[in-house]
């Protein structure tokens, strides 16, 4: 009866070990590992596609990025060097981009501009943006995974599921922040959702797709953005001849970057350009059959909260002296 009894316990005691090893981690724990994993990697090659749909369209892009890059902890203007190639999928628009730590250059299959970070660093920095990274691997805080910061705010709410990617088992994690409780004092934006999601690999942690969605109310308008990465594929092997100028085909005819100069505005006085435009019912619209008229021209985009703004001022100018 003592056998079986310490028979029984024993089972019991090795149940338990085994639930604790088949128990599902937390959606923190995952998120963790993953940041973990991406930090530890400091360069490498990648390829991705990204589909993207602003603000201001109905429309998605679709490109594919293939990058070579290295973190450089102490640089201040990309903070990594790269070599990218991106093209873009709706269209036959393609362009190499190269960061050496030192210079910027942009390049087709015959000519490109050289950028000196000495001394257009500031010039390099305003036009960064433009560039798509997958950024869990090369931002060197593997922006948008949440640090230890962001994972102790309680304010995110995080939901851990498993799926399949590609045939990869994953842990799917839905990250939904905190939405507004009142709209924007000086544009009247107000975000109601915004909501994060990573596919991580089961095996080794590694974020194989993150995708952001936000809705936005403006001006009583809903507008809606999403944006996909897609991880094709990565090497954390860095090829460093990559990322020099001596990686540039010799046949790529490079010339000295030369900032904008914007246009003198027309003097004072000055009769207006002619123009025309279509209008939202179908016809034109053309300053000269606006003549003996005061006329504003306000450009805007949808998604440009001054802009939007501005309207409610621009329509009380409209009917305060629309019959005038």
């Amino acid at each position: 009866m003592k056998h079986s009894i310490k028979a029984v316990l024993a089972w019991a005691a090795v149940a338990v070990v085994l639930a604790g090893c088949n128990s599902q981690p937390t959606a923190e724990e995952v998120l963790r590992k993953s940041y973990q994993k991406c930090q530890s990697i400091q360069g490498g090659h990648y390829e991705i596609e990204e589909r993207m749909k602003y603000m201001s369209g109905n429309d998605t892009t679709h490109y594919r990025y293939a990058c070579d890059f290295k973190k450089l902890p102490d640089d201040t203007v990309y903070y990594r060097a790269f070599a990218m190639f991106e093209e873009n999928l709706n269209s036959e628009y393609s362009r190499h981009f190269l960061y050496t730590g030192n210079e910027f250059v942009n390049y087709d299959d015959s000519t490109g501009t050289i950028m000196p970070c000495d001394p257009w660093a500031a010039d390099i920095i305003a036009t960064r943006h433009n560039r798509t990274f997958y950024s869990v691997l090369t931002h060197l805080s593997s922006y948008p995974l949440p640090n230890e910061e962001r994972l102790a705010d309680s304010t995110y709410s995080y939901s851990l599921s498993e799926t399949r990617l590609d045939g990869k088992p994953c842990y799917l994690i839905d990250i939904l922040a905190p939405a507004d409780k009142e709209p924007d004092s000086i544009f009247g934006m107000m975000t109601i959702r915004q909501e994060t999601y990573f596919w991580i690999d089961k095996k080794d942690f590694l974020p194989i797709q993150f995708a952001t969605a936000f809705d936005v109310v403006e001006q009583q308008d809903t507008l809606y953005q999403y944006k996909e990465c897609k991880l094709l594929s990565f090497d954390p092997n860095v090829d460093e001849s990559k990322l020099t100028l001596e990686s540039i085909p010799e046949n790529i005819i490079l010339k000295d970057y030369e900032p904008y100069k914007e246009p003198e505005p027309l003097p004072e006085g000055s009769p207006a350009p002619e123009w025309s435009l279509p209008t939202l019912a179908g016809d034109t619209i053309r300053l000269a059959d606006l003549k003996g008229k005061v006329v504003l021209l306000d450009f805007f985009y949808k998604s440009c909260a001054p802009c939007c703004a501005a309207m409610p001022i621009l329509q009380s100018l409209h009917e305060k002296y629309k019959d005038k």
